[in-house]
C-alpha cells in the first residue's frame, strides 16, 4: 500500500515535470504509519486470515511503524510550511478513521454508513496530489481536475478491497458493495472509471496518453474479475499493483 502511494505521489509531480522525490518518499512512510495504525488498532475487529497474520508480525510492523515514523519526522524538516498545513485535514482523518477501543468503539469516520470509500479516496487524492504539488507552487486549476480523477481512481481501486471482504465487515458498516450489491457497485465503479478516463482524455497534457488508457482497462477488469472469495493476494497483490505498474511505464515510456 505505501508503494502504491508513493507511485500516485510521484505520477503527480510527473505529470508536471518534477522529478524529485522528497514528497513521495515522505507520502511512503507517513502511509506505512497511518496504515499499521488501522491495522493494529482494530486488530481484534478483523475476521480472517489477515489478523492471523498480523498478530503474528506485530513487534516487526511496530519496529517497522517506529522507523517510518523517524523517517516522516526527518524529511519533515525539507517540506515548506504551506505543504504540512495542506496534510493537517488529511492527518485527521486518517487519526479519527478509527479511534482506539479504549477511546471510543463506536465514535469512529470508518463506521459511518457509505462513506468510508470515499473518504480513502479524498484522503488519498489529497495526499498524492495537493500535498506534493503544493510543496512546489505548481497549484492551479488543473490540479483541481488532477484532485478529481485521482479520487475517482482510488474509489474504484478501493472497490475490490470492500468485495473482498463483503463477508467479514459488519452489516451496520455499509461499504458499497453491502449497501448496493456487488454487481451495483461494480457497476458505480465502472461509471467511475469512465468518467475518470473521459476527464484524463479531456484534461491531460501528454504524448502517453495510451498508458492512462491501458490502467484504466486493467483496474475495469480486476473490479470486474473481484469477488467475495477472491485469492487473499488479489487485492492485495493485483489491485494495489496498478499505480505501481501506471508509474513504472510513465518512467519507462514518458
Amino acid at each position: 500500500m505505501a508503494i502504491a502511494s508513493f507511485s500516485l505521489a510521484k505520477l503527480s509531480l510527473l505529470f508536471f515535470g518534477v522529478q524529485d522525490n522528497l514528497v513521495p518518499l515522505f507520502v511512503f512512510f507517513s502511509t506505512v504509519v497511518s496504515y499499521n495504525y488501522i491495522r493494529l488498532t482494530r486488530i481484534k475487529q478483523i475476521d480472517s486470515w489477515f489478523a492471523n497474520w498480523l498478530n503474528s508480525n506485530k513487534t516487526y510492523l511496530i519496529l517497522l511503524s517506529i522507523f517510518s515514523f523517524l523517517g516522516c519526522g526527518y524529511l519533515m524538516l525539507q517540506l515548506k510550511l504551506q505543504a504540512l498545513f495542506m496534510l493537517i485535514p488529511f492527518a485527521f482523518l486518517t487519526a479519527i478513521y478509527v479511534i482506539p477501543p479504549f477511546i471510543s468503539k463506536k465514535i469512529n469516520l470508518r463506521n459511518l454508513p457509505v462513506v468510508k470509500i470515499f473518504i480513502i479516496a479524498i484522503s488519498w487524492a489529497g495526499i498524492t496530489v495537493l500535498f506534493p504539488l503544493i510543496q512546489y507552487d505548481l497549484f492551479n486549476d488543473e490540479i483541481l481536475w488532477l484532485f478529481l480523477r485521482r479520487f475517482l481512481f482510488v474509489v474504484v481501486l478501493t472497490l475490490p478491497f470492500d468485495i473482498r471482504d463483503v463477508l467479514y465487515d459488519s452489516k451496520s458498516l455499509m461499504t458499497l458493495p453491502i449497501w448496493l450489491g456487488v454487481k451495483k457497485a461494480k457497476i458505480l465503479g465502472l461509471v467511475f472509471l469512465m468518467l475518470f478516463l473521459v476527464i484524463e482524455l479531456f484534461s491531460i497534457k501528454t504524448n502517453h496518453l495510451w498508458i492512462d488508457v491501458f490502467i484504466t482497462v486493467c483496474l475495469g477488469s480486476l473490479l470486474l474479475k473481484s469477488s467475495t472469495d477472491q485469492h487473499k493476494y488479489f487485492s492485495a497483490f493485483w489491485v494495489e499493483g496498478v499505480p505501481i505498474l501506471w508509474l513504472g511505464l510513465y518512467l519507462i515510456f514518458a
